[in-house]
């Protein structure tokens, strides 16, 4: 199933006119993943310079308009809400933003300057468990959060 999500996402980054690299994927159940295998996608608008990050933490396809260069990790629990705990009890879920990941990316894409987005299905519905969820994440060193809903609702007009 993660493949698939994986292409969904895949496919929403290339309508956005990204080049969109797809690190090898393969279960490696005998050790620790290395760091390119942690990476999800990598991505590259050539007709943006540089990044301008947005504001705002959850990204509408708008907010892409300001990225050139990404990492990102898709995370597709479909039926699950990303809080806080969820990073505790499973922390490989931000390995992909971590510095051997990063320089990884950063040797495929030619720049440090690289933009970490986290693809996931939901964040917390109230106000205050979702205002801790983002500060988790921001701490961790994701940039920008896309939901599953934003990146079906894009294709689907499309």
């Amino acid at each position: 199933m993660s493949a698939v999500t994986e292409e969904v996402v895949r496919e929403y980054f290339e309508t956005q006119g990204y080049l969109v690299s797809q690190p090898r994927k393969y279960l490696v159940p005998a050790r620790m993943k290395r760091a390119e295998e942690e990476v999800d996608l990598v991505a590259y608008k050539p007709v943006v310079s540089s990044n301008i990050v947005p504001e705002s933490f959850v990204w509408k396809t708008s907010d892409l308009e300001g990225i050139s260069r990404a990492v990102i990790g898709v995370r597709g629990w479909h039926t699950h809400r990303f809080s806080p705990s969820t990073f505790e009890q499973t922390p490989k879920i931000l390995r992909f933003v971590e510095a051997d990941s990063v320089k990884y990316a950063a040797k495929h894409l030619g720049s440090f300057d690289i933009v970490k987005i986290l693809c996931l299905p939901k964040l917390p519905a109230s106000g205050e468990l979702k205002k801790r969820t983002i500060r988790v994440l921001r701490e961790k060193g994701i940039d920008g959060v896309i939901s599953f809903r934003t990146i079906l609702a894009e294709l689907i007009l499309n």
